[in-house]
């Protein structure tokens, strides 16, 4: 690097367009308070897991920010969080600026979470004071790499076999573990003592983050209000309106059937309608309005209910608002300079729409 016309020593600090990894989730309060309504997840080289466990954290923020109830992530969720993708976590120029706080510039990629330090070396293995007391933060099947300062080589790492505590003496206090590897797999006379030690990948962790949205199934479901009515020798309509007053109705011509022995009940009715498993809502006040003692075939309410749904589900997909104020910046000004301006409306989606980071 040229500095003012000088070239400048750098050292290890070699990659310095690598910044750190964003974490905002201790500035929702004030964010949200400036107007903020909605946050951005960066997504290049970001994978699923990253997305879950971000979603979860800024979902809990921002709840926790309209409820005005406290938000501090416990430092297991923290260090989850850092390491489904981290250069290391920074509010960024949120708090100012702050270019060494910014970018480390010793690695280009993700690193995962610091373990510790190393303190020494066995035949079977490598002695590591930890930097955190976290119950297991570090087990058998995850994956470590040794910093050695040269992130563009291959350095030293693989999977660990077996986490043993060891005797050492820790300038922290914290924990002294042995890790060992695979027969052959590492030379542990070839990992300095002093180095640090990342753990670059969980499969515990990726395997529950992966489950929280594999599985396809909405987060939350929307409560529906149902009306079922007819009559004998007429059609039979269903309608179903969601929480913000969308409705949608299917019919079937009919004609309804008086009952010759038992007429359909309202829990009989209750059952087919009720099953919403692959939509985004879910059954809540039903009203039954069928005067005559009639039989309805379970047939014809599966059918009104697919329909029904289907509609509502496309009805809910259309955009009723604008998403964005072309004017947005010119009208904030205004009010800024006048000293007169609300507060803005601050919205919290929900299910498939929910805020993320």
């Amino acid at each position: 690097m040229i500095v003012d016309g000088r070239p400048r020593d750098l050292g290890d600090r070699a990659y310095l367009l690598s910044p750190q990894d964003l974490a905002a989730y201790e500035l929702i309060d004030p964010l949200i308070d400036a107007g903020v309504i909605s946050f951005k997840i960066e997504g290049r080289l970001k994978g699923g897991p990253y997305v879950a466990a971000t979603c979860q954290t800024y979902r809990k923020a921002i709840d926790a920010k309209l409820a005005d109830t406290p938000f501090r992530p416990s430092r297991r969720e923290e260090l989850d969080l850092a390491q489904t993708f981290s250069r290391g976590l920074t509010p960024g120029f949120l708090e100012g600026v702050n270019h060494q706080k910014l970018v480390r510039g010793r690695f280009p990629k993700s690193r995962g979470v610091r373990l510790g330090t190393v303190i020494g070396v066995t035949r079977r293995g490598v002695r590591v004071e930890l930097a955190e007391q976290v119950e297991d933060i570090i087990k058998a099947g995850d994956g470590v790499v040794f910093d050695l300062g040269r992130p563009e080589e291959q350095e030293p790492g693989g999977r660990v076999w077996d986490v043993q505590k060891a005797q050492g003496r820790p300038s922290l206090g914290f924990p002294v573990v042995e890790l060992s590897f695979e027969p052959g797999s590492l030379d542990p006379s070839a990992i300095p003592i002093g180095c640090d030690v990342y753990k670059t990948d969980d499969p515990a962790l990726r395997k529950r983050l992966e489950q929280s949205y594999s599985q396809d199934k909405p987060a939350r479901r929307v409560a529906l209000t149902a009306r079922l009515a007819g009559s004998a020798g007429g059609p039979l309509t269903l309608t179903l309106t969601d929480e913000c007053g969308h409705s949608s109705s299917a019919t079937w011509p009919g004609p309804l059937e008086l009952a010759r022995r038992r007429a359909t009940t309202a829990d009989e009715v209750r059952d087919p309608l009720a099953r919403l498993g692959d939509t985004p809502f879910e059954l809540g006040e039903l009203t039954v309005e069928l005067p005559d003692p009639v039989m309805v075939p379970k047939s014809v309410l599966n059918d009104l209910r697919r329909q029904a749904a289907g509609e509502l589900t496309e009805r809910r997909t259309v955009f009723r608002h604008p998403i964005a104020d072309p004017d947005a910046i010119t009208n904030l000004r205004t009010k800024v300079a006048s000293g007169g301006a609300s507060a803005p409306r601050v919205f919290a989606a929900t299910g498939a729409d929910r805020i993320g980071a």
